[in-house]
């Protein structure tokens, strides 16, 4: 007879052995060979006996698998990482966690605030529709941009070396949990980052409020910084623009596969009808509508149009979506830089305010 405790023990088992990391890996799988960002290669290799950047990092994403049930469920991914760094533990250490697509969202928001002046690589876009199937399409390109998005992030001899990537790594689920707020975690997160935002723009000064009045030079941008920020801004307008237009397309391309599919199936039943009704009426030498022929047509026709369909995504709106990431990672780092040059204007307004007084 099993017992809740034997079941428990087991389940406890199986888990360790599935947290188990494996061989470590040349490169990651499904990502390959990651290039330095360019300007740290040089810097990377100077400092690497201070901070021992050459010891690498590796991070595979894999395993995907749903947990819980009805509202809570979702879908969590194996985390692995292998590594020579002594941040990690020293030579040959490896870790395997748990963390669903969540926990990534909040790993890039506390990368983006906590490492200034790096580009953040771009996790893979939201659905509208909720996936909870671990072996679907979408499961699996979801999985891939996390694996190209962690690829990256251990790539950056800086991104690489933060507490934050460091906590996602290594800490299991109990301290994970208790690290992340509730209001962070699953179907709240969104909804509660969005109103978080919303809020925050109501503390924005009006910066010329601040500084008409200062007798110290505040910090302006060059004219160019702002014609190449307002450049790529629009460029990111159009992309999105170009990619809804292009989606549309891909999308209606396939429809037309489904809609030659379905008719050519009821095409299938009438050449079947035909047929009996020809060894029915064989001898009055009736000819019949040949069905058949209709339906070779159609089916001649559907591999054409699937394959376009396919190229239209793979070959045009997957570069497009990579083009608008790329796009969307420099108009966030134009962000972070406004924020630092408007804080440090509003800290030198608050210190000519307190001057005067």
């Amino acid at each position: 007879m099993t017992t809740p405790t034997t079941t428990t023990t087991a389940a406890s088992d199986e888990r360790a052995a599935f947290l188990t990391p494996g061989p470590r890996p040349t490169t990651p799988s499904d990502v390959g060979a990651i290039r330095v960002p360019t300007g740290y290669a040089t810097r990377a290799s100077a400092d690497a006996d201070d901070d021992d950047d050459d010891a690498g990092l590796v991070i595979e994403i894999g395993d995907p698998h749903r947990v819980g049930d009805g509202l809570s469920k979702h879908i969590e991914y194996k985390v692995t990482y292998w590594t020579d760094s002594a941040t990690y533990g020293g030579k040959d250490s490896s870790g395997c966690s748990t963390r669903r697509f969540s926990d990534f969202e909040w790993l890039s928001k506390q990368l983006g605030a906590n490492c200034d002046g790096v580009i953040i690589p771009l996790l893979p876009s939201k659905t509208i529709l909720h996936m909870d199937d671990p072996s679907s399409r979408g499961i699996e390109r979801r999985r891939k941009g996390l694996a190209a998005f962690m690829a990256r992030c251990a790539a950056h001899p800086l991104v690489r070396k933060s507490a934050d990537l460091h906590a996602f790594l290594t800490q299991d689920s109990k301290s994970w949990t208790q690290r992340v707020p509730w209001y962070e975690r699953g179907v709240l997160s969104e909804g509660v980052s969005s109103v978080t935002s919303w809020l925050s723009t109501l503390n924005t000064s009006d910066m010329k409020s601040l500084t008409s009045s200062m007798s110290v030079d505040v910090m302006r941008e060059k004219q160019q910084h702002v014609d190449v920020v307002e450049y790529v801004t629009k460029l990111k307008l159009r992309l999105e623009k170009l990619i809804a237009a292009t989606s549309a397309l891909q999308k209606h391309g396939a429809h037309t596969v489904s809609a030659y599919e379905e008719f050519n199936a009821c095409l299938e039943l009438l050449a079947g009808q035909e047929e009996k009704a020809r060894s029915v009426f064989a001898q009055s030498g009736a000819k019949g509508v040949w069905w058949q022929r209709l339906s070779d047509l159609f089916t001649a026709l559907i591999p054409p149009q699937r394959q376009a369909s396919e190229l239209m995504s793979s070959e045009f709106l997957d570069s497009l979506n990579e083009v608008h990431a790329l796009c969307t990672a420099v108009v966030a780092a134009f962000d972070a830089r406004k924020r630092v040059v408007d804080h440090y204007n509003k800290s030198l307004g608050r210190r000519e305010k307190k001057n005067k007084r």
